[in-house]
């Protein structure tokens, strides 16, 4: 038996039913089989509900199926139409990678998938870009090519925005090693200028004071003195 989820009645029984069925198809097994490996993927109140079956009240696995279904059925997802998608939009400035995430998971709440409404509600959604350009001058004829398409487009997208980061960031760079190099080129001015101030002021002639020179004296200083 492979590995499945358990179920505790909580979650959508028709998605636990498709998902038992594929697993169970896989291995080739009778039907009855079927009915009594299905409580094995069943925990909590799901269990205690198949533990309250009434004994031969199952004769196959189909009536099974519609009794669980049946019981859980106020935790199955609701099933939108496929028009749902055309209420899907690509917000100004969201990248395409978005737009299809967003989109993908709206698909997946259709009940009936209508490859034409798809076609139509994707392209509808998309903002004014090259991508959508592309699509209208050669339109595509099934989701899958347009994934495709798309998955190309971003792929360029990407390859693009890197290089521009890289050219970006090699324009920084030049403009600080610029500065940089302005500013060393007027630290070295100012220096050269202080030396040369500095090595003049060394050259310059000291200018003789007004009394740095005096007449030598004739007599003693005592006498001069005296004649004071």
């Amino acid at each position: 038996m492979p590995t499945l989820e358990s179920f505790d009645g909580t979650r959508d029984p028709l998605d636990h039913l498709e998902t038992y069925k594929a697993f169970i198809y896989l291995q080739a097994v009778p039907d009855k089989i079927m009915c009594r490996a299905f409580p094995t993927t069943l925990k909590g109140w799901a269990h205690l509900w198949f533990n309250k079956l009434k004994p031969d009240s199952i004769e196959n696995f189909e009536e099974l199926s519609k009794q669980f279904i049946g019981h859980f059925i106020a935790g199955q997802r609701y099933r939108r139409p496929a028009t749902h998608l055309l209420n899907v939009k690509q917000q100004k400035g969201e990248p395409l990678r978005d737009y299809i995430s967003h989109f993908n998971t709206k698909m997946l709440q259709v009940k009936e998938m209508d490859d034409k409404v798809a076609l139509t509600a994707f392209m509808g959604g998309l903002q004014t870009s090259k991508f959508l350009f592309s699509l209208s001058k050669e339109a595509s004829t099934s989701m899958t090519e347009l994934m495709v398409r798309a998955r190309k487009h971003m792929n360029a997208e990407d390859a693009m925005n890197a290089q521009k980061n890289k050219d970006d960031e090699a324009k920084r760079l030049d403009k600080k090693r610029l500065a940089s190099s302005t500013r060393e080129e007027r630290e070295s001015k100012y220096k050269k200028f202080s030396n040369s101030q500095a090595d003049r002021s060394s050259r310059r002639p000291v200018s003789p004071g007004r009394y740095n020179n005096y007449t030598p004296l004739n007599t003693s200083v005592e006498q001069v003195f005296l004649q004071i």
